[in-house]
């Protein structure tokens, strides 16, 4: 897991990655092809979860950017090995519903981004902040 924000981005490679989410901030959501099915974008406007309301989940076959546009977001992180399965692997939505305690809790804001790799099990889109609405972030997904 990499915890970082956009300004250091070029330290972590995923250049396309990157180049894509420097220009996100107008678009609107949806899903966007950058390199075919080896790189895309899925911009979201989500209202926050109560941690209870959210759960864990990890990707065999993608490494997740999570990216703050706007707003403030909590996202739990453990490592995979530490969880236990809630339910099975979707091969084709390539992700596995995990349950289990979290190991630390990060608070993205804007232009903050958080790297999950196969081995790093997360729950996003919990609330920071009890009054908030909305928040706008971008999922970048690079194929391994």
């Amino acid at each position: 897991m990499i915890f970082s924000s956009i300004k250091y981005a070029e330290r972590y490679g995923f250049e396309k990655a990157f180049e894509f989410l420097k220009n996100a901030k107008e678009l609107e959501a949806g899903k966007y092809p950058i390199d075919g099915d080896k790189l895309f974008a899925i911009v979201q406007e989500n209202v926050p979860k109560k941690p209870d309301e959210a759960k864990f989940e990890a990707h065999e076959k993608y490494i997740d950017i999570q990216y703050i546009i706007s707003g403030k977001e909590r996202i739990d992180f453990s490592p995979l090995e530490d969880m236990s399965v809630l339910a099975e692997y979707d091969p084709e939505k390539d992700v596995v519903f995990l349950k289990g305690e979290s190991k630390c809790s990060l608070i993205l804001k804007d232009g903050d981004f958080a790297v999950f790799f196969p081995e790093d099990a997360h729950r996003p889109g919990i609330e920071a902040e009890e009054s908030q609405k909305l928040i706008r972030k971008a999922v970048v997904k690079i194929k391994l």
